[in-house]
């Protein structure tokens, strides 16, 4: 009897334990986008027993009522959930420092948690820099970061200004250091002819920004204080923007992306005018001198002697013109609108993405074509980007990125308010009995090769859209490798090396007759800008008490920059045969008798090595200090005093860690 019950017992109890372990299942998926996660491991803690997410994110293991069960994914947050009376458990992974209402990226690329920084730093994402569909990534920060100035430029392709710190030079660039995925490029604003942007009678061939795609962006953080930008030394002096593009996502199969928009640009307003009377003062036209002897030609009505409009009424009385025809003198309202007409912009991007357990790639292609809202004016760009993430283990990742853009600028408007500009001096000189239709056939003459005559207002102006030809092309390459490898749970090595790489040929084809151009002009020039940038840190971040935190890193770096440029001019002395415009092809008789050819060459070297450091303590998360200091040594300076050292410290309190505020404040912080 003792035997039968001893047995029953055994076999209750064996029926409780089958009871109480039970199979679990589920799906994990990716926070952003809620798809599913392939290859996730899902264990249970203590125990043997483990899991892998399909390629549906989906997985199922046995686990006890209690057990705890550990999701964990490489590039992704951890999570740890206790089982309880339910058999089904979805999870949601969060890339780590993918939560950017919590973790902003700062100086060294490095992520922090928003609350214990003590400086003033913004975070845009993506979808805010593509809300409006810009080209130029720049434009799209307007308005979204507190304090940050852009000044756009007047067309697409223009240089965009941004100004985080106020105006500290008058005659210097005030931008920010630009980084990209860890590496610093060449922003600097361009200016064929040594002038500034703001400049009269310029020509605007943009800058570095202009050719970075908003659709490879994921992210951008603006470094705004002396503090925040301090690790960077003298290149950060007007602040910093840290560019995070983005990279492939661990999705089920092959993601495609594929993104299209198309704008129309037209002018916004015009500046009212009168057009009721026509060219002249006083009521009367400005007869043209003729012969130089005092007398004057008939009383035709004259384009050209005179940019006021005080002349006689316009009231489609029959009037001779200047072309000895006779036609009614009515008003123009729209006459100095003519040169204008409507723009457009139109960009595609095709995008691929994929993973593995180990490695995640995105790359794809971007085009954009712009015509703009002046004859002849075009902006072309075509952009490569590839970016792979590679895990080789649990502490060792590999990150490379590669951009390569393409552009052509023809054509960008002349800035200031020259008569080659549509700048105020157009409108205030051209007078309102100007006839668009006789101004654009400037050529006279039975071979066509006079212009009309020099006074004319406006001319240059259609003569440069109607036969100038004036070019900037530029191939530019940006390439980035880093590693990580996390030596302890507490202690990290990070390494980078980055290139900007950039080829810009000019060329400006100025056709024949300008005044004092002979037989034509033929201008060009070619620069190749580069910047390498090596890099390695080391960290620390232990919680070394039950009330301390502390965190360190010490490291170095070296940034190297060289420039050359190669121009050559005509120099107004002519071309050998109407439009051949090639070195070759200049006039060697007028070489001789006005002088050399401009023939130019530039090579600008630089080198800064650095050494840096910081140091990070938190008290119960609530008291945070930090500081930094970095040395450079600088090959722009004597040997002997080549040396500037940055300190800088900045101290934060989690007040809402301390005090128990009331709900409503909380909601504030």
């Amino acid at each position: 009897m003792n035997r039968i019950i001893l047995l029953a017992l055994a076999i209750l109890l064996s029926l409780v334990a089958q009871a109480q372990v039970k199979t679990i299942s589920g799906t994990v998926v990716d926070a952003k986008d809620a798809l599913p996660l392939i290859g996730v491991n899902v264990a249970v803690k203590g125990q043997q027993r483990g899991a892998v997410t399909d390629s549906d994110g989906k997985y199922a293991l046995e686990a006890s009522a209690g057990d705890s069960l550990l999701f964990s994914y490489i590039g992704y947050s951890s999570q740890s959930i206790v089982v309880g009376g339910e058999d089904i458990v979805d999870v949601v992974l969060a890339e780590e420092g993918a939560l950017l209402d919590q973790v902003v990226v700062t100086a060294l690329s490095i992520e922090r948690e928003k609350e214990k920084v003590g400086y003033s730093v913004s975070q845009v994402d993506a979808p805010s820099l593509l809300r409006t569909r810009e080209l130029n990534v720049v434009n799209a920060l307007s308005g979204k970061v507190a304090g940050l100035q852009v000044d756009a430029g007047p067309v697409p392709g223009s240089s965009s200004k941004i100004n985080l710190r106020g105006i500290r030079f008058i005659n210097q660039d005030n931008s920010p250091l630009i980084i990209v995925d860890g590496i610093p490029i060449n922003s600097d604003i361009e200016s064929f002819e040594e002038q500034e942007f703001f400049g009269l009678g310029g020509q605007d061939f943009g800058n570095g920004l202009t050719e970075l795609n908003p659709e490879d962006i994921e992210s951008l953080s603006v470094l705004k204080g002396i503090t925040a930008a301090a690790l960077y030394g003298s290149r950060g002096a007007n602040g910093v923007i840290i560019v995070t593009t983005k990279k492939g996502r661990a999705t089920k199969g092959l993601g495609i992306s594929l993104n299209s928009s198309f704008l129309v640009d037209e002018p916004f307003r015009w500046r009212e005018v009168q057009s009721e009377y026509g060219q002249g003062e006083s009521g009367a036209w400005l007869p043209l001198a003729d012969n130089g002897d005092g007398t004057f030609r008939r009383q035709f009505v004259n384009f050209w002697q005179s940019g006021n409009s005080w002349g006689p009424r316009m009231e489609g009385q029959p009037v001779k013109w200047d072309d000895g025809q006779v036609k009614p003198y009515e008003p123009l309202p729209g006459n100095y609108q003519d040169p204008v007409q409507n723009g457009y912009q139109s960009n595609t991007s095709l995008y691929f993405s994929g993973a593995s357990e180990y490695i995640r790639f995105r790359g794809g292609f971007s085009y954009a074509n712009t015509d703009r809202i002046f004859p002849n004016s075009s902006l072309e760009r075509l952009s490569l980007k590839a970016k792979t993430n590679a895990y080789i283990s649990d502490n060792f990742s590999i990150e490379t990125t590669t951009i390569f853009s393409q552009n052509e600028n023809r054509n960008p408007p002349v800035l200031g308010n020259s008569e080659r500009s549509f700048g105020k001096n157009w409108l205030y000189n051209w007078n309102r009995s100007m006839r668009p239709d006789v101004l654009s056939n400037f050529r006279q003459g039975p071979d066509g090769q006079q212009f009309v005559n020099i006074g004319v207002r406006g001319w240059e102006y259609y003569k440069e859209v109607l036969e100038d030809r004036i070019s900037d092309k530029t191939d530019r390459l940006i390439g980035g490798f880093s590693l990580k490898y996390e030596i302890t749970d507490w202690l990290r090595f990070t390494a980078r090396a980055g290139l900007d790489y950039r080829v810009r040929q000019r060329e400006f084809r100025i056709a024949k007759n300008e005044p004092g151009s002979f037989t034509g002009r033929y201008d060009t020039g070619k620069g190749i800008q580069q910047q390498l940038n090596l890099e390695a840190l080391l960290s620390f971040h232990k919680k070394i008490s039950p009330a301390f935190t502390l965190g360190a890193s010490v490291g170095a770096s070296e940034w190297a920059q060289k420039d050359e440029f190669l121009s050559f001019s005509t120099q107004n002395k002519g071309l050998t045969k109407e439009n051949i415009f090639h070195v070759s092809a200049v006039n060697i008789q007028l070489i001789d008798e006005f002088g050399e050819l401009g023939i130019s060459q530039d090579i600008y070297r630089k080198t800064i090595r650095s050494a840096f450091g910081f140091l990070d303590l938190s008290y119960k998360n609530q008291l945070n200090l930090q500081l930094t200091g970095r040395n450079d040594w600088s090959s722009a300076l004597p040997l002997d005093n080549n040396d500037y050292f940055y300190p800088s410290a900045n101290a934060s309190w989690q007040a809402s860690n301390t005090l128990h505020l009331p709900s409503f404040i909380e909601r504030l912080v």
